[in-house]
């Protein structure tokens, strides 16, 4: 399996953030409490990975430079 680089995966995990924000407010209101605290849970997550991917393809670009 080829591995993704860091950027690319801090741009993909952006665009499930996006994903999940928009299904948390359209939808948020209308699902059961716990599938919310499950999105919210899962949002958490991808925005903590997100900031991990963009710091380590900064530091690549860093050590580069």
């Amino acid at each position: 399996m080829k591995r993704i680089p860091h950027e690319q995966m801090a741009f993909r995990l952006q665009r499930m953030i996006w994903s999940k924000e928009t299904w948390l407010r359209d939808h948020g209101t209308k699902r059961p409490r716990h599938e919310v605290e499950d999105q919210e849970a899962n949002l958490a997550a991808l925005k903590q990975a997100s900031a991990d991917y963009e710091r380590a393809a900064n530091r690549k670009k860093d050590e580069a430079a």
